[in-house]
């Protein structure tokens, strides 16, 4: 694994510690930052993943890097589970919209059909459920490109 120079990068007031290696992987047009207790910062380089000049991060510089990033409902994650994975959020929104949707049809098939055990109020319900899921994935959608759009246009 090839090792990437340190380069001075000022942190801005106000903000997380993290963004100060997001910006350096942005500056050295890395795609990538990858984070682990017992190694230094790492980023990929045009394909390639590559150490940084930097100390070993330990258990405590990962809290003090990650923690701020994490909304109230994943540091309670966190706590439950000893794990958050960013990548999985949007993922598990889109997915959670598409079974939603997928049950709202499937009641609203049996209703059209004449299923006496399925009413009007229970294909409502299921596809106000569906509505919500979808309204939910498209927040999350567009909240990463706003954070990404944000990162990118960071003085670095």
């Amino acid at each position: 694994m090839a090792t990437v120079a340190e380069a001075p990068i000022e942190a801005m007031p106000n903000e997380p510690e993290a963004n100060k290696l997001f910006r350096m992987v942005m500056k050295f047009k890395g795609s990538d930052l990858h984070l682990k207790v017992g190694l230094p910062p790492a980023m990929r380089l045009a394909g390639v993943l590559r150490m940084m000049q930097l100390p070993v991060l330990t258990a405590t510089d990962m809290d003090r890097l990650m923690f701020p990033l994490l909304s109230p409902r994943q540091k309670n994650i966190l706590e439950e589970t000893g794990g958050v994975d960013f990548a999985s959020t949007l993922a598990n929104a889109i997915g959670g919209a598409g079974d939603q949707e997928r049950a709202a049809t499937e009641i609203a098939d049996k209703f059209a059909a004449g299923d006496p055990n399925i009413g009007i109020h229970e294909v409502m319900i299921e596809s106000e459920k569906a509505s919500i899921s979808l309204r939910f994935a498209t927040t999350v959608k567009n909240q990463a490109l706003a954070a990404y759009r944000e990162l990118m246009n960071t003085p670095v």
